[in-house]
Formats: structure tokens, C-alpha cells, sequence
């Protein structure tokens, strides 16, 4: 697995590569982690929500306070296995249905070769590089494990899972238009409202001007682009 699986989540503390699960109600929580190489984990059942992160960090501090911290794994990737990842890639596991259309829209990335690795670049957020550690996996430049997988595919492609998520590939044209449909029906709408002021003074003074019919297109760009949208998201 990598960051999560069978609820078996990663956690990087004090240079060690942790598996933890947590867990609670109400007026008590439970929480353990284990790092299984050095052989050492605890358990943390306390009367609250949460597991105070001061609590466990010491604990994990104290535990290791006599084991070097290892060192971080790394291997060069040529272009040519580079070349199999590069694309877009969108969610596939939006975490709630109410707001699909936005993970749809916003929740896509580019992979792409970045020297001896890739990079992992969202729409929205901070670039990444990710270094390799073979059999497809990666992680983030300052991980220790792998943060990220591509499973390979019966067509020949690869998903992206990773730190909760899932994402599947897309074309550059289904990753970016309907970007560029939403910032095209925005863009337009802010343009109509522009003109919006003129026209009622005009129309208050009983002077519209000529040619208010052709500044009429930008309404209705803006609704032909959002209706352009919610069609592509109906289809994905």
C-alpha cells in the first residue's frame, strides 16, 4: 500500500516511516502506530475526540530517542519510463456526490518528467517532485516512503492512487476545457456586469444607446460556457 490502505495510514515522525489507525467516539479515542523494521509501536487510549498530536509525537521521540533515523531510498528514472506516466490525471472518488462537479473540475493534475524523476503538478496547489523507488512507486521529495503508486491497467495505462486519492487518466482536452469553459463563463459574466451601470443610467435617462444589442453577446456567452460546462460534467 501507500499513504492509506486497509486503514492502515503512513505517518513520517522524527525520520521514521510509522503505519497508524485511529478511531473514536464521542468522550474517548484510541490511537496506535508501529514502525516495523526497529520493531517498536504504542497505543494511546485517551478520554477526549482526539489523540493530542503533542502526545504522540513525544512518544514517538522518547521510542526512538536511540535508533538512527534511516536513510531516505532513491533510484535515477529514465525517460522512457518518465515517458509511461506523463499525462493528466482526474480524481475518480470525489468525497461527497453534493460536490462531484467540483472535484471534477478542480481536482486534476499533470504528470510530467522532472530530471531524475516526475512532477506532480495540481490545477490548484503547489507542485511536486516526486522521487522514484521502483515497481512504480514514489514519494514526495521530502518522504521517506512511497507517497504515491501507478497501477498499471489491462489497456496499457496506469491510475494514480496515494494519500487518500484516486485518479484515473484523462485527455489534455477533458482535463482542461472545462476549466476554460468555467473561467470563459466567468470572465464573461464579469464583463456583463461591467456594462450593467451604463445600462441603467441609460435606460433610467430613457437614452440607451445603439448597438445594446450586440453588448448583449456577453450574457449570453457566459450561458452557452456554463452550459458547455454542465454538459461535460454530466458526460464524465
Amino acid at each position: 500500500t501507500t499513504a492509506y490502505g486497509l486503514a492502515n495510514e503512513g505517518l513520517e515522525r522524527s525520520g521514521f516511516s510509522l503505519r497508524r489507525h485511529t478511531g473514536g467516539v464521542p468522550g474517548f479515542s484510541a490511537y496506535y502506530a508501529y514502525e516495523a523494521e526497529h520493531g517498536f509501536g504504542f497505543v494511546v487510549l485517551i478520554n477526549r475526540m482526539v489523540a493530542p498530536k503533542v502526545v504522540t509525537d513525544v512518544i514517538i521521540e522518547f521510542l526512538t530517542r536511540d535508533i538512527p533515523a534511516p536513510a531516505k531510498s532513491a533510484r535515477a528514472l529514465s525517460a522512457d519510463e518518465a515517458a509511461q506516466y506523463a499525462g493528466y490525471y482526474r480524481t475518480a472518488s470525489p468525497g461527497m456526490s453534493l460536490f462531484r462537479f467540483l472535484d471534477l473540475l478542480l481536482d486534476v493534475a499533470s504528470v510530467s518528467a522532472d530530471g531524475d524523476g516526475l512532477r506532480f503538478s495540481p490545477v490548484l496547489g503547489e507542485s511536486e517532485h516526486w522521487v522514484a523507488l521502483g515497481e512504480h512507486r514514489f514519494r514526495a521529495e521530502n518522504d521517506l516512503s512511497a507517497t504515491y503508486a501507478f497501477v498499471p491497467q489491462p489497456d496499457g495505462r496506469f491510475v494514480l492512487t496515494g494519500r487518500r486519492e484516486y485518479l484515473e487518466p484523462v485527455s489534455a482536452l477533458s482535463a482542461l476545457l472545462p476549466v476554460g469553459l468555467s473561467a470563459a463563463a466567468l470572465l464573461s459574466l464579469v464583463l456583463g456586469l461591467c456594462y450593467a451601470p451604463f445600462w441603467l443610467w441609460s435606460w433610467l435617462r430613457g437614452r440607451l444607446p445603439r448597438g445594446t444589442r450586440a453588448v448583449r453577446v456577453w450574457p449570453l456567452l457566459a450561458s452557452a460556457c456554463l452550459f458547455g460546462h454542465i454538459g461535460l460534467i454530466l458526460t464524465l
